[in-house]
């Protein structure tokens, strides 16, 4: 272990941001051609049992057309706009490396960051590197760090525990954990970032090999490019189905928030037209009060809740009825499983923005000075979007799956259990 990491601790994404160009060097004809060619063989050969699927040098001859435009937008090579620098800094009276944590504006590259100030706001020094020990040095995109702690649900500490900061507690538990599994940091950030370690992804082509990239992604059978040219796409109506079969959404800024829009009015989901329920022939899960039954559900998934309300026709009847589901849906976002939805007040900006956005959402005129706590809110519309279209709200469940990974070492280390 030792030295410097190059990516957020919880994105996975590099400091300076996500990669700016889909293809290695801004896509050469030659590197736009070899691309095309490798995915028109794997979705032939993939669809090979389909008598109407195109042709592999049609496919190869629309997917160049595809590429010749870089589909990556701005939103997903530029949001590190400030990071949090933690590890072990030299403090000049003590004349020694003490433990602490930094906001740095500007990285530079090859370890260095610029214009930093302490967490309360005092500015320490401007484009100097920072003076660190040999222990490895983490950061997080700023927002990332916010998340973090309003995220976490975390146990008292011991009794008898002195506390210490929480940024200490954290390094602790990251550097117990590094020494474990041989690595800084073994969070799962799922298959779009994880073998890169910041370098953008495999997929990506971004300081890697093609053959192994391609290989990576062949391995998921390009589901979105297969439908696409079923229904017809071609040449840059594949663009999006390109950035969903490589995953690119895991680079998109995690605080753009939808506004509505007509795409989504053809998507919108209004009731499940519950049908009359069935008394319980005994006492049974379905027959506790709707109290009791909303608090416990607030703390499933959504994918759980939906899932339990298919076990039987009381238990639909409760969760799905027009008078439960949306007062569910708003108190999942407000303190349950989908918090990740709600804007987090620590993060400079995010509640108006968000706010602003999602008051486009409400019935008739929008006024609405909390829209997810608004009743008019559609909320079932509303989180099926934000699971399945929105890549930025998509990346932002991403962090949340992340930091509730995190929050298991903190607690494991705080009730003294083997992290």
């Amino acid at each position: 272990m030792g030295g410097w990491t190059i990516f957020c601790m919880i994105s996975g994404v590099a400091a300076n941001g996500g990669p700016e160009t889909f293809l290695d060097g801004g896509g050469n004809d030659e590197e736009i051609q070899t691309l095309a060619s490798k995915l028109a063989e794997h979705l032939s050969a993939v669809n090979s049992g389909n008598a109407g699927f195109l042709p592999q040098e049609e496919i190869e001859s629309t997917l160049i057309e595809a590429l010749e435009e870089d589909p990556i937008p701005p939103s997903m090579s530029s949001w590190c706009e400030e990071v949090v620098v933690f590890g072990q800094f030299y403090d000049e009276e003590q004349e020694d490396y003490l433990p602490g944590l930094r906001f740095c504006s500007l990285y530079v590259g090859h370890g260095s960051f610029a214009s930093v100030r302490t967490e309360d706001g005092d500015c320490e020094s401007e484009n100097e590197e920072l003076m660190i020990t040999d222990e490895p040095l983490a950061f997080m995109d700023s927002r990332c760090w916010h998340y973090l702690l309003s995220w976490l649900d975390l146990p008292p500490r011991r009794d008898g525990e002195t506390p210490a900061p929480f940024h200490e507690e954290l390094w602790t538990v990251i550097n117990l954990k590094g020494r474990k599994t041989g690595d800084f940091i073994h969070l799962n950030y799922g298959s779009e970032v994880t073998n890169a370690w910041g370098q953008y992804s495999t997929y990506l082509l971004e300081n890697c090999e093609m053959d192994n990239v391609v290989g990576e992604m062949c391995l998921e059978g390009l589901p979105h490019l297969s439908s696409s040219l079923s229904q017809g796409l071609r040449g840059a109506e594949l663009r999006p189905a390109l950035l969903d079969d490589f995953q690119t959404w895991a680079f998109e800024s995690p605080d753009l928030w939808p506004s509505w829009t007509d795409e989504i009015k053809q998507l919108a989901i209004h009731s499940f037209h519950a049908g009359p329920s069935e008394p319980a022939s005994s006492p049974t899960f379905s027959s506790l009060p709707l109290e009791l039954l909303m608090d416990i559900l607030t703390q499933l998934s959504v994918i759980d809740v939906f899932n339990l309300s298919s076990t039987c026709k009381v238990m639909h009847h409760n969760i799905t009825h027009d008078d439960f589901l949306p007062i569910l849906l708003r108190d999942m976002i407000q303190h349950g499983s989908l918090r990740w939805l709600k804007p987090c007040h620590l993060v400079e900006d995010e509640v108006k923005d968000a706010n602003e956005e999602l008051a486009s959402w409400i019935p008739g005129d929008g006024h609405s000075q909390d829209p997810l706590q608004d009743l008019r809110f559609p909320f079932l519309t509303f989180v099926r979007y934000c699971y399945v279209e929105c890549y930025s709200m998509r990346n932002r469940r991403r962090l949340w799956r992340i930091i509730k990974e995190l929050e298991g070492w903190i607690v494991a280390y705080r009730l003294g259990k083997d992290t």
